[in-house]
């Protein structure tokens, strides 16, 4: 994560992102703060898995959420926030709602490949329901789609952050999985190019395995 890139929090002070995480893995998030939908269904449903967790909001693990639209007021995202998580409970005095310029905005996103598209027609952002965990040095540990989200995988993850240890091949090779482009809702073309490369491999594969099967064969015979 780019620790240098300034946002202002919910209460209008600024500051860069390593202050915002000050030291303590966190889970991070991209919002739409126009957005009363999704947005504010996923907050909840990461709230809620965070809750269930058995971590200690603010001890244990931070909240970031950034905006997806540069130069947007403070007072949105504190209005957002209070109006998905409890202002009295610990999980929101460790939660931090960011807004900034759309240069801190590009940097954050650009550096753990998040993408996502304006919808001017409706004055939102299209964009993908995934959010990221993120060591207290700024390293993105994991990567979770909304779909498998739940107490149990949340409290996995921060506990992995906490010791600096990164997702393996085979998750990183399941979370691509999840790679949706959030414009046309398909999957991206990376994925797309794994799927046909896998499908052209296929039947030299089975080919292979016959082939070897049969000399076997030959050789017991």
């Amino acid at each position: 994560m780019p620790l240098d890139a300034v946002f202002i929090d919910q209460l209008g002070n600024f500051k860069n992102l390593g202050q915002a995480l000050d030291r303590r893995p966190a889970v991070l998030m991209f919002v739409d703060y126009a957005c009363r939908n999704m947005c504010s269904a996923i907050v909840a449903l990461t709230s809620s898995a965070l809750t269930r967790s058995g971590l200690v909001p603010g001890d244990d693990f931070g909240l970031l959420a950034i905006g997806l639209a540069p130069n947007l007021s403070f007072d949105a995202a504190r209005e957002f926030k209070d109006g998905v998580i409890d202002p009295s409970s610990r999980l929101s005095v460790a939660t931090q709602f960011l807004t900034g310029d759309a240069s801190a905005i590009k940097n954050a996103t650009g550096a753990v490949g998040y993408h996502y598209s304006a919808d001017v027609e409706n004055a939102q952002f299209a964009h993908a329901a995934a959010l990221f965990v993120v060591s207290g040095d700024g390293k993105v540990t994991r990567t979770i789609a909304v779909a498998r989200l739940d107490g149990d995988v949340l409290r996995q993850a921060l506990v992995e952050a906490h010791q600096g240890v990164g997702e393996s091949t085979f998750r990183a090779i399941n979370l691509l999985c999840y790679g949706y482009a959030p414009s046309h809702g398909a999957a991206n073309s990376l994925v797309w190019l794994i799927l046909k490369a896998a499908c052209a491999a296929t039947p030299f594969f089975v080919a292979a395995v016959i082939f070897r099967l049969a000399g076997r064969r030959r050789a017991g015979s």
